[in-house]
């Protein structure tokens, strides 16, 4: 399994970079929108949240609760858009607890690596992702298992993640507005080769 695991990286290091330079030439990434906000979910339904600097797991059942908790329906095709609490998390901690949960820490929370949430992202065919969190899946992934998502989602489907996404501002505008679906539009840098980019993200309602 070691080799195989070994084997898709490398592929991934090559395709990722066709594939960018192929987004940037083909005007961006532009689609609709969906904000799934976990952790104004979690929050109302169990208080406190986990720690963003932990490697707590996100299931795939918990980011459909929130859908419904919402009032969205995804559609194929959508940029899903995970707020788990980790920019709030950098923004509100002070000097010596960033570098604790930083520099000095290799765990991140983020949706949970495993069978189900490799099939229930297939089976809502979204055409990216993203989240604020550093590496959008759990941190470190499980790669003996198999369920890497940036494995399944960049290798086996193309798909774009985003990471560390500044998600707060829209979080509030989705709540002032009771609407968690808009016109959104990232423009990556044009840099041939390049593996990843400021997002340049805006969204429209």
């Amino acid at each position: 399994m070691a080799s195989t695991v070994s084997a898709m990286v490398e592929v991934s290091k090559r395709d990722v970079a066709e594939y960018f330079t192929d987004w940037c030439e083909r005007g961006g990434i532009v689609g609709r929108g969906i904000l799934v906000d976990w952790l104004r979910w979690y929050e109302h339904k169990h208080g406190n949240p986990p720690s963003p600097v932990s490697r707590h797991e996100i299931p795939a059942t918990e980011l459909e609760e929130t859908l419904r908790y919402q009032g969205v329906t995804p559609r194929q095709g959508d940029i899903m858009l995970v707020r788990s609490g980790y920019v709030r998390w950098h923004n509100f901690a002070s000097p010596e607890e960033r570098k604790k949960g930083t520099q000095e820490n290799s765990v991140a929370i983020g949706v949970q690596n495993n069978e189900a949430s490799v099939r229930w992202l297939y089976d809502h065919h979204f055409a990216a992702v993203g989240g604020d969190t550093v590496a959008f899946e759990a941190w470190p992934p499980p790669l003996e298992t198999g369920w890497c998502l940036h494995e399944w989602l960049l290798v086996q489907w193309g798909t774009p993640i985003g990471e560390m996404w500044d998600l707060e501002k829209l979080s509030v505008a989705c709540e002032k507005n009771n609407r968690w679906t808009f016109f959104l539009t990232s423009a990556p840098l044009h840099v041939k080769g390049g593996v990843g980019s400021p997002p340049g993200a805006i969204a429209i309602f």
